[in-house]
């Protein structure tokens, strides 16, 4: 069921690892960056929300999406 909320949050090409953070230093990034770990927090949320009680100890502590996903589909 989360993949649909992710996309609709706009952060399932986070979770896949389409989408990366975005590197480098200056003022130009500095939304890109805000945005993006934006997304990825939403990511977080929607699925440990979605997920089950029996997958919950998988991604318990784990604070990044796309650790998260490498977890579940173990």
């Amino acid at each position: 069921m989360f993949p649909r909320v992710l996309i609709a949050k706009k952060a399932y090409n986070i979770f896949t690892c389409v989408e990366h953070l975005p590197v480098g230093n200056g003022v130009a990034l500095c939304p890109l960056k805000e945005r993006w770990n934006g997304q990825a927090n939403q990511a977080l949320a929607q699925i440990h929300l979605g997920c089950c009680d029996e997958l919950l100890p998988r991604i318990d502590d784990i604070d990044h999406p796309v650790g998260m996903g490498a977890a579940l589909r173990d």
